[in-house]
Parts: C-alpha cells; structure tokens; sequence
C-alpha cells in the first residue's frame, strides 16, 4: 500500500497529493516523516504544505505515545498512565462503539467528515467544523477512527482525544460552533447547527442568475444548503418553462409546416383540402408528454449520473446531487428556450442556433464541476461518470431493442 501513496505525492491532482497525506500521517511509522517534510518544503500549494506540516506533526506525536506503552519498564510512570489518559480515551467513544449504523448514514457520515477536510483546505474552517459535528452525529463510531481523530485536530488545533472529547459533547462544542463575535451590520447570525452560516446569497433567483458563475467552488459550497424544498421547487420552475416554451415553439413550428403546405399545394394549383385529423389533439398530447417528461427525464438522468460518478469513485450523497443538478436546469431550461425562439427569426437564426449549441457545451462543463463539487472527484472521472453511463445505457437499450424487433419480425414470419 506504501507504493499508492508514493505515487500519489507525484500526482498533479492536489487530491491525490491530500489522499497521500493522510495516508502518512495514519502509517504510524515515523520513518516516513521525511517524505511530509518533502511536501512541507516543495510543493506548490500552500495548504498543502500547511496540511502536510500538521500531519507530520500528528504522525510524530501519535507515535511517540505509543513507545511508552511498549516498553513501560519505569514504575512510577504507571501511575501517569491510570490518572489522566485514560478520561480522554474513554470520552471520544462512550457507547458509540456499541451502536449499530445503517450503511447509509455511515456513508453519508464519512462524506461528510471528508467534506469538512476540504472546507477546511479552503479556509473556511467554521463551516468545516459544522459539517464535522454533522458526520459525527449521523455516526457516532467514527469517533474511534484514525482519521477521523486526525480531522477534528487539525479543525480545532487541539489533540485527537480532547478534540473528539468537546466535538461529541453537545454543549462543550457550542462555544466552537458559534463563537461569539459582532455580527455585521446586515449580517443576520446562525440560530442552529444544522442551518450553516446565513446565507448572503439572495435566494434561488439569484443563483439562477449566477449561472456563468457556477464556479466549483460556488457549487461546493452551495451543497451545503441542500434540501428538497429547493429541489423540488426548482424542479417545478423548469417543467413550467418547459411547458409555456413547448407552447410557443410548437405553435410557430405548426404555423410554419402549415405555410409550406398551403404553398405547395398553390403550386400544384389545388387547394388544401379539408383535414381529418384534429392537430389540437394532437398539440394537447404532446403538452402533456412534455409536462410528464420533463420531470421524469430529469430524475432518471440524475440518478443516471449519481450511478456514474459513485462508479467511478465519488463520495456524495444524492440529496446534494440532485438540488445542484435542479439549480442548473432551471437557466439551462430557460436559455435553451430563449435560443430556440430566436432561431425562428431569419436574421439571427444562425446565430441563434449556434448560442444554443455553445449553452450545451457550458451545460456540461456546469454538470461536470457539480459532479466534482459532491463527490470529490478529480475532472477525468467526473467526465467519465458524466458520459460512459449513458452511452452504455443506450447501448444496452439497442441491443435489447433489436432482440425484440428479431423476435418480432420471426414470429410475423412464421405466422405467414
């Protein structure tokens, strides 16, 4: 296992780079020190080489306290060891060891405690410790892992025990949750835990509005707030703009087929004869497919993706997937339509139709940096979480479908 996080620390990936810090600061063999002071001393990011500092630190100081126990050959140590150790070690795991967790809240625990690690890197270390005590209380038996132990020092600056100690009790960890400071004017202050720092970001709108500015960082962060409300009403907004742009493009698309009908229909000099078919009925049908499937497209293509990008690697839960990939839709659904209205206009049609192919393109790369943003996944397997998935979806379809349609096409022949 030496070998993946040697090979690691040569990765460009600052990921791969943090994967093998923690990797040498779990070893327990100090002898792997110099590859930390390495880091410390050369690589290019500054948290990094602040990150790799504080594990060389833990990496030396949870070994030495290991070599007395080996060897404990003074008595009067002993005493020591009863007296003031054993609180701390009793009081980061009570009965937490006892409980039994679902897969599921274990797993969205531990994405969690490594979602704080990375708000951490980036500086915001009061929304890391939120996010930490968040993990610890869907699981409480990740108190008693390594790293686990590991984070919440390097979140509080205190030791592994003393840390978990105050970080598990709930009103020890008021003091670090909420510090008391003024708060700004128009600052409105935090009333809970779980509702994270206020939120300046003006509402669903205005992150609508930021479309173009659906940075990865903007979108992590913006997992944060995830919550179903949100989704669900994002969701709502993009179906209706669906619908009222189907509504519209529909009926200028039927206007157009039936101009070119009635011109034909002059040159052959003939005019058009009375129609059967009712197109109303037909327009009527088509509204409601598109009001059922636009949802239903959208729920299916993002659990698609969430299958994908867990393939692949990924951490996230689906709850934080699904509401950034709702606040994409909603521009994308509304520009998209912008785009093809105009392409009905013969000046800027061309144009038109080149903005939408353009809005596909940066759609993508959105989707793509989501993808990264929940699940801590570098740009090549986000990609291919995005992509392969589909395309063997569809593969598997067509097999299917040409199976049936052979299977068809043998008993219609059997039956002449």
């Amino acid at each position: 296992m030496a070998e993946d996080w040697k090979s690691q620390l040569q990765s460009e990936d600052p990921r791969a780079r943090v994967e093998a810090i923690k990797a040498i600061a779990n070893s327990g063999d100090r002898a792997n020190l110099p590859h930390l002071k390495q880091i410390v001393d050369n690589d290019p990011d500054p948290r990094l080489r602040d990150y790799a500092r504080k594990a060389a630190r833990h990496l030396f100081t949870s070994t030495e306290e290991t070599e007395p126990e080996k060897t404990a050959p003074q008595p009067e140590k002993a005493p020591v060891q009863d007296s003031e150790p054993q609180p701390p070690e009793k009081k980061p795991a009570p009965t937490s060891a006892m409980r039994s967790i679902p897969q599921a809240e274990r797993s969205a625990a531990e994405t969690k405690i490594q979602r704080a690690l990375s708000l951490q890197m980036r500086g915001d270390n009061q929304k890391a410790l939120k996010t930490f005590v968040q993990g610890l209380d869907l699981d409480p038996n990740l108190a008693n892992e390594t790293f686990t132990r590991s984070v919440a020092s390097e979140l509080t600056g205190m030791d592994p025990d003393q840390a978990i100690a105050i970080l598990t009790d709930q009103e020890e960890r008021k003091e670090l949750l909420n510090p008391s400071k003024k708060p700004e004017p128009g600052h409105q202050t935090q009333t809970s835990l779980g509702e994270g720092p206020s939120k300046p970001r003006g509402g669903l709108v205005q992150i609508w509005l930021n479309f173009f500015g659906m940075t990865e960082s903007f979108l992590g962060q913006e997992a944060d707030h995830a919550n179903t409300e949100d989704t669900l009403l994002s969701v709502l907004v993009s179906t209706i703009a669906a619908v009222a742009i189907f509504m519209v493009t529909g009926f200028l698309q039927f206007q157009q087929i039936m101009a070119i009908f009635n011109q034909q229909m002059a040159e052959m000099g003939e005019t058009m004869p009375p129609l059967d078919f009712n197109f109303g009925v037909l327009f009527l049908f088509m509204l409601i497919g598109t009001l059922i499937m636009t949802p239903l497209s959208f729920f299916v293509g993002a659990g698609v993706q969430f299958l994908g990008a867990r393939l692949f690697g990924g951490t996230g839960d689906f709850k934080s997937h699904l509401y950034l990939l709702a606040l994409i839709q909603v521009p994308v659904t509304l520009l998209g339509g912008v785009t093809s209205l105009l392409a009905f206009v013969p000046i800027i049609g061309l144009i038109a139709g080149l903005a939408g192919f353009g809005l596909s393109i940066f759609a993508l790369i959105i989707t793509v940096r989501a993808i990264k943003a929940v699940h801590n996944l570098p740009t090549g397997r986000a990609v291919a979480g995005l992509i392969l998935p589909p395309i063997i979806l569809i593969f598997i379809i067509g097999c299917l479908l040409t199976i049936f349609g052979s299977a068809l096409a043998g008993l219609v022949s059997g039956m002449g």
